[in-house]
């Protein structure tokens, strides 16, 4: 392991990889006070003479920040254990609050239970409409309506 680490101390470090690298804390003092990435590619070019576009000040900003908040590859995150309350249920199997485990008796949780094991109604064959290819297609005639509007 002590020569692994010889070895790492001896290279150089790499430079920066983004144009922008060198600007990253006036593009932060920038967006701190209400910039917008336009105002501030248009000061880049004005003032630093770097041609760049706002659409890759967003990104280089959104990759700092996200370097930072989150853990690299070689960093484990900690896995966060979500609990979930169970659901506890009496003899009677009456739904119970996961809070506090007592039962509710409710008159909408028994409606429901009820309505959950009635069987489906029946589906209607009659139908509305029916195409036919051989036959015009006419409008039905509606009651209590002649041809005028009346």
């Amino acid at each position: 392991m002590h020569k692994f680490e010889e070895i790492i101390n001896g290279l150089p470090e790499k430079p920066a990889r983004s144009r922008l690298a060198p600007y990253g804390d006036l593009i932060k003092g920038l967006l701190n006070r209400g910039r917008t990435y336009r105002e501030i590619a248009r000061i880049l070019i004005e003032k630093c003479g770097v041609q760049i576009s706002f659409s890759t000040i967003h990104h280089f900003v959104h990759n700092r920040s996200r370097s930072k908040s989150k853990p690299g590859k070689s960093q484990p995150r900690e896995l966060e254990k979500k609990t979930l309350a169970p659901t506890v249920r009496n003899e009677d199997n009456d739904i119970a609050s996961p809070k506090k485990g007592k039962p509710v008796n409710d008159e909408v949780y028994r409606r429901i239970a009820a309505l959950k094991q009635r069987p489906a109604p029946p589906e209607n064959s009659s139908k509305v409409f029916h195409y036919d290819p051989d036959e015009p297609l006419r409008l039905p005639p509606q009651a209590g309506k002649n041809r005028s509007g009346e």
